[in-house]
């Protein structure tokens, strides 16, 4: 049939369209595919109205393509389509809409394995040819170059650019542009963004596959009703001073561009709720984190009073951040959750206040520090919401077990101690009831030179424990560390770090580890995992890191630039990591295989300081250093930093529109 083509017709132009209608491309006229629209649309009329624009909204994309369900919530919300449900915030509200859709089989999700929600979908074709069907017939959304109506509406209120034919650009020329509120770019659209003046009253404008450079950024700064702006291009490296023209934008994407710095003028952006803003690793679904290299950049910061969730990354730390930091904290009347990390050893967060100034981050709910930090400060415990903390200390003082114990809704606890004195001689914590902890359930606490006792009466509702095993099994004694005075416990979960353990060791730990449970009278499940650290030699290192970077169970992964190895560590089997790399088609050499400190969360930065093995010790060590090392593999070599990646920039939800 493609030969029988006429010459005149066998142009470049033609195939390509030929090439773009391919699977979706459906006859309008044809009696099957009507009786199929007909059929499936029984589904869509079944929906609730809020439901059907969402879905209608859907056909804005290419066919097969995957849809983060992130973006698209946000871009929801953009909208105004999502209406707060009663439990609810606005994004969680949204993440029902999207397992609405996957319930009633109108959407195929792909499921995150920690999660276990829709990470991302697809769209049927069927599915997508309906509700391309049903936008165009109701004029909801105009599609140009990919089944696109015969003739485009007057009025264009929706548009999502395919293409990048001249003559499609030529037919949205002859078009009066003025109505356009929402811009999706999927091409480089035939240079759109000369002319994107056209386009006065735009809302929402996603440069998803666009080409977008510094001075493309300045002209999209006079768009004054934006709310919503994503623009994922490398081409653009600084934020324009005009960027305090766009008064009402609440959500701003611009993590994968080159952008390190704020101007004094982003201040200006009071309607801000959503800022996703940093260094993004090739091939992966992580991104930045907001780079603080001057405390200037805390008191811009200190004007986005409507944002829920920060991460800020200090490359350096001096007596001058300290009090900035605790003003721009004092003003997040909105945050809810607070990721602090950086390149520095440590950080002070103010452990001389004794509270903030008013009226305080009173809804913070999660605070992620994997960046040592000195001391538990003593206006933590005022944080009347704060329900999980993750942090890294440089020592353990009964002073901090202390506060944290005062913490009135702290639920879940994470510790990990670089080291208990200068010393390093082994110390005794012992944990009493003359710490509240009134409604902890888990309690996690990592450290290489201390033992921890739990006296009766301590941490009476805590119901799971994780620690980690790092050295002989004299640390524990014969009092099994008072696990028998723990209530309500219902789970041990222990890290088996044992680098040069031989087997019967390994079975003796496991079995003293054992007694100590059975003493408790609840009789806890007992858990044994193990992390390990693998060193992989591989030229394509950018693109071994993005296939690693998305196994479940990673916690870090590391550069050694001068050798071309890649360091990854985390509780997953080595095999699972080569399978991965095979399948992704990298040539890469397993290096070597060792046991690993667990780490607070996924973090890539360079070796500062590690603990040689030690040559007595049945167990050796090998040191965990939270934000800031993996571990050492051998004394020859340090890891190199190259990349780092933090959970989550700036992010909440928007008030309604």
């Amino acid at each position: 049939m493609l030969a029988s083509k006429q010459e005149t017709e066998n142009t470049s132009e033609y195939w390509a369209k030929v090439c773009e209608s391919m699977g979706s491309g459906l006859e309008n006229t044809s009696s099957d595919v009507i009786d199929m629209r007909r059929i499936l649309s029984v589904s869509y009329h079944d929906l609730p109205l809020h439901l059907r624009t969402c879905l209608l909204y859907l056909s804005l994309y290419p066919e097969d393509y995957k849809i983060m369900t992130h973006d698209l919530v946000w871009k929801w919300i953009g909208k105004g389509f999502v209406v707060i449900k009663q439990g609810m915030n606005m994004f969680e509200a949204g993440e029902d809409y999207v397992h609405e859709l996957i319930n009633r089989s109108l959407i195929l999700p792909t499921f995150d394995n920690k999660s276990k929600k829709a990470s991302s979908f697809q769209i049927h074709d069927m599915v997508l040819d309906l509700i391309t069907f049903l936008s165009n017939e109701q004029h909801f959304l105009t599609k140009l170059g990919a089944q696109e109506p015969e003739h485009l509406p007057n009025k264009i209120r929706r548009l999502s650019l395919h293409t990048s034919s001249q003559d499609d650009g030529k037919r949205l020329r002859n078009k009066n542009c003025s109505h356009v509120r929402s811009l999706s770019v999927f091409r480089g659209a035939f240079n759109i963004l000369q002319e994107i003046s056209r386009f006065p009253v735009l809302r929402e404008l996603d440069l998803i596959e666009a080409q977008v450079s510094n001075h493309h950024f300045k002209d999209i700064c006079n768009l004054f009703h934006l709310r919503y702006l994503r623009l994922p291009c490398e081409g653009i490296n600084e934020i324009p001073k005009e960027i305090g023209n766009l008064k009402f934008l609440q959500v701003l994407d611009i993590h994968k561009t080159n952008i390190m710095e704020l101007p004094s003028t982003f201040a200006q952006l009071r309607q801000l709720v959503y800022l996703r803003f940093g260094v993004v690793i090739p091939e992966t679904d992580t991104f930045g984190y907001i780079s603080l290299k001057s405390p200037i950049m805390l008191d811009i910061l200190s004007g986005l009073t409507e944002l829920r969730r920060v991460s800020l990354a200090f490359t350096q730390w001096d007596e001058r951040y300290e009090k900035p930091l605790l003003t721009w904290l004092s003003n997040m009347v909105s945050l809810k959750y607070l990721h602090i990390d950086g390149t520095v050893s440590s950080i002070d967060i103010g452990s001389r206040y004794d509270e903030l100034s008013p009226p305080g981050p009173q809804q913070l709910q999660t605070i992620d520090i994997p960046c040592a930090i000195c001391s538990i400060p003593r206006w933590m415990s005022s944080l009347c919401s704060l329900s999980v903390m993750r942090i890294s200390l440089l020592t353990q003082r009964l002073e901090d077990l202390q506060i944290l114990g005062n913490i009135p809704r702290l639920s879940h606890l994470s510790i990990t101690v670089k080291e208990t004195t200068e010393s390093r001689q082994k110390a005794l914590l012992v944990i009493s009831n003359v710490y509240p902890f009134l409604c902890l359930t888990k309690f996690e606490i990592y450290n290489n030179y201390m033992v921890v006792m739990f006296a009766e009466g301590a941490m009476q509702q805590l119901q799971t424990l994780k620690f980690s095993v790092r050295e002989s099994m004299d640390q524990f004694g014969n009092s099994g560390f008072g696990l028998e005075n723990l209530s309500s416990l219902e789970n041990v979960v222990v890290d088996m770090v044992l680098s040069r353990a031989k087997p019967e060791e390994v079975e003796a730990a496991k079995a003293a580890i054992q007694n100590a449970v059975d003493r408790n009278p609840n009789k806890p499940e007992l858990k044994f995992e193990k992390r390990v650290i693998m060193r992989i030699k591989s030229e394509q290192k950018t693109k071994a890191f993005g296939a690693v970077a998305g196994i479940c169970g990673i916690d870090s992964i590391s550069f050694e630039s001068h050798l071309g190895m890649l360091t990854v560590a985390g509780m997953v089997e080595p095999t699972t990591i080569i399978k991965k790399l095979k399948k992704s088609s990298i040539q890469a050499q397993p290096w070597e295989v060792r046991a690993a400190a667990p780490m607070v969360s996924m973090v890539h930065s360079s070796v500062e300081e590690a603990a040689a093995p030690s040559q007595n010790s049945a167990w050796g060590r090998i040191c965990c250093l939270p934000a800031a090392a993996c571990a050492r593999f051998s004394s020859k070599h340090d890891l190199t930093n190259t990349s780092r990646i933090t959970e989550t920039v700036t992010t909440s939800e928007p008030a309604s529109q």
